[in-house]
């Protein structure tokens, strides 16, 4: 693994530990498994807490067709959560979204 991959990896690991403590703080926040959705040729896999699945899987849908898989790449801050894409080996991509009390993360394999 190089240093980029190695740089996101712990991006990535960061991010979903600040989502997972963001949701934990809310005493009524499940993360639920949405189950997949296809977006920008690929299906991907999605999890959400704080917001329902049909919200994370269109919110994923319109995120996927911005990221063209460069990197580590800022989305925007749809529905007052930051919103990241992030590139890895193989063609995998991923889609993570934080704000208070809810969070979606979404990934994807070539």
């Amino acid at each position: 693994m190089g240093r980029r991959e190695t740089a996101v990896a712990s991006l990535v690991a960061a991010i979903a530990v600040a989502a997972a403590g963001t949701a934990a703080a809310a005493t009524d926040a499940a993360t639920r498994n949405c189950g997949t959705t296809r977006a920008a040729g690929r299906t991907w896999s999605v999890l959400a807490t704080g917001v329902s699945c049909p919200v994370a899987a269109g919110l994923v849908r319109g995120l996927a067709a911005k990221y063209d898989g460069g990197g580590l790449a800022p989305l925007g801050t749809p529905m007052k959560m930051r919103c990241l894409g992030t590139s890895g080996a193989g063609g995998a991509r991923g889609i993570l979204c934080s704000g208070a009390a809810r969070s979606v993360v979404a990934s994807s394999r070539r």
